[in-house]
């Protein structure tokens, strides 16, 4: 077997994929590496965009924020494109185990709730649900190796059903489009932990009627630890709310005034405490611009509020 790829036209089968790629991967020089389901080994242009991005902050200190901001939408971008979503149905978080808490504990539960977990699971898809059923509600577990049947009759009135896309001990690879079907059918919130078969084989979250999908990108997508994405369909986003919520959190998180005045609320609130106190021999220009803006906005709302007063030295 070549696992080469056949040209088209000619019909000859060509350089074997991993061969025209091995000297991406220069671990093959000092080890035989196995896939065991874990950790991918880094390939060169994952280190050198890394490393360039360090040398950036060496260098320039934060002086190119914007292009590390196009980095982070080119992310979310290519993420969506991967699996056929939406940018906007994605988030970027640390890891998988992120991305299933997210879901897991930002959902309303109710004593009457019922979820639809699999005992074979990875501990990350398999302690949140556990955790739910001590505290909050009702989990009935199943087999991966029970039949579609089984899952039919579970889903009707389950809340939400959770299950890996690929088998970390197994192999196994379940029949997403399948159960997706059946879950839509029956109303039942479908998430699935794609982390072992993302970037390994097809996916489209329209197609199986995925509503949440999480993955790291140590895996088949060959990135680093430590990066990950959450997708959360667009009409099931209100029905998540964050545990953690950060400045990001926000649609236009990175514009700091617009003409509205509505992300006034967005300047730390240490500068503004800072430089409403500025004392007035301060002659650095970018000290007093800085200074001058935050004022200029604090000022600017806070007429909309009489109980206000500002006092600038």
């Amino acid at each position: 077997m070549s696992f080469g790829q056949v040209d088209k036209k000619s019909g000859q089968v060509g350089e074997p994929l991993w061969r025209q790629y091995r000297d991406q991967f220069p671990v093959a020089e000092r080890l035989i590496y196995l896939n065991h389901a874990a950790v991918a080994p880094l390939p060169k242009r994952c280190a050198e965009a890394m490393k360039s991005f360090a040398d950036d902050a060496l260098e320039y200190g934060s002086r190119h924020y914007d292009k590390w901001m196009d980095t982070y939408e080119a992310l979310r971008v290519a993420a969506a494109r991967l699996i056929g979503a939406d940018r906007s149905e994605i988030a970027i978080v640390k890891n998988t185990s992120e991305g299933i808490a997210t879901v897991a504990m930002g959902m309303d539960w109710r004593p009457t709730d019922r979820i639809v977990a699999f005992k074979e699971e990875f501990p990350a898809n398999y302690y949140p649900w556990l955790r739910l059923e001590a505290q909050r509600c009702g989990v009935e577990w199943l087999s991966i190796h029970d039949p579609l049947h089984s899952i039919e009759r579970a889903t009707f009135g389950a809340k939400l059903l959770a299950i890996s896309f690929v088998q970390y001990l197994s192999g196994l690879r379940v029949d997403l489009n399948a159960i997706g079907e059946i879950c839509h059918r029956n109303h039942c919130f479908f998430f699935v932990d794609a982390i072992q078969g993302l970037g390994a084989f097809p996916l489209n979250v329209r197609t199986a009627h995925i509503d949440a999908l999480a993955a790291d990108g140590h895996k088949w997508m060959l990135g680093p630890e430590g990066c990950g994405i959450l997708y959360v369909q667009k009409d099931r986003q209100d029905s998540i709310f964050p545990k953690e919520f950060g400045w990001t959190n926000v649609a236009g998180y990175n514009v700091y005034r617009s003409p509205d005045g509505a992300t006034w609320r967005k300047i730390n609130a240490s500068l503004i405490a800072s430089t409403l106190y500025l004392d007035s021999t301060v002659s650095n220009g970018s000290t007093y611009y800085y200074a001058a803006t935050a004022v200029d906005i604090y000022r600017h709302e806070s007429r909309k509020t009489a109980a206000v007063k500002v006092i600038v030295p």
